[in-house]
């Protein structure tokens, strides 16, 4: 599972290259450089991803006419509460994690705006806008996670459909289609090992994702699709 202290490590791993793009501030708004230490990118994240949030929740309240939202995230389904800034699971009757929340509202907000049709071209992470400079983070937090799990008995993989809304497709050795928002698939494809070469995965995103997320999102939506399956 993907924990928020993972999240911080993710993000300061992605060294905060693009906060601008994604969340719409700049290193210097907060005084620092780019040649700053992990440590003190880490105690910059409560309050860069604070004020990520009131830009978000800021930004929903402007774009919506209704204060009470519903929106189905994976396997589950959420109420979103404009007002009193609050999302919940309704599987569960608790908030939602602290990082599924960003996702959520950057999602609705394009949603309102207009969500991209599907471009039915896959691509992955390292053609992302930065993603070939942080491919190693991502491949640590998405990728092996699903090997380790998956690598003695792929064809396992498949059962994942029972329990998210998933398909199987025919690329790869075993390979799965999981609707991780609407209008936002992403396919895991698998490659079984032989006695030369261990098992490989991969993770790929429809061309169009990057009108909903900015790459940092994308990366902390792999960790949780790599985590919960």
């Amino acid at each position: 599972m993907l924990k928020f202290s993972n999240v911080q490590n993710y993000f300061c791993s992605l060294e905060f290259w693009s906060l601008k793009n994604c969340f719409g501030f700049r290193y210097s708004d907060f005084g620092f450089s780019r040649k700053l230490t992990k440590q003190k990118l880490r105690s910059s994240f409560e309050m860069s991803y604070g004020v990520a949030l009131e830009k978000a929740w800021s930004k929903l309240k402007d774009l919506s006419e209704e204060k009470l939202l519903s929106i189905k995230f994976l396997s589950d389904e959420y109420s979103v509460d404009i007002d009193d800034r609050k999302i919940l699971s309704l599987s569960c009757n608790a908030p939602a994690k602290e990082y599924y929340t960003i996702l959520i509202l950057h999602f609705l907000a394009q949603k309102l705006i207009s969500l991209p049709e599907l471009s039915g071209e896959w691509i992955s992470f390292q053609e992302l806008a930065g993603g070939q400079g942080y491919f190693a983070a991502f491949k640590k937090r998405a990728i092996e996670p699903i090997i380790r799990k998956y690598g003695k008995n792929p064809d396992s993989l498949l059962e994942i459909i029972e329990r998210f809304p998933a398909k199987t497709v025919k690329l790869g050795d075993v390979s799965v289609v999981i609707e991780v928002f609407e209008n936002v698939p992403v396919l895991i494809t698998f490659w079984r090992g032989d006695e030369e070469f261990g098992p490989e995965a991969n993770m790929l995103f429809d061309k169009n994702i990057t009108q909903i997320f900015c790459t940092e999102d994308i990366a902390v939506l792999s960790g949780i699709i790599a985590g919960l399956i």
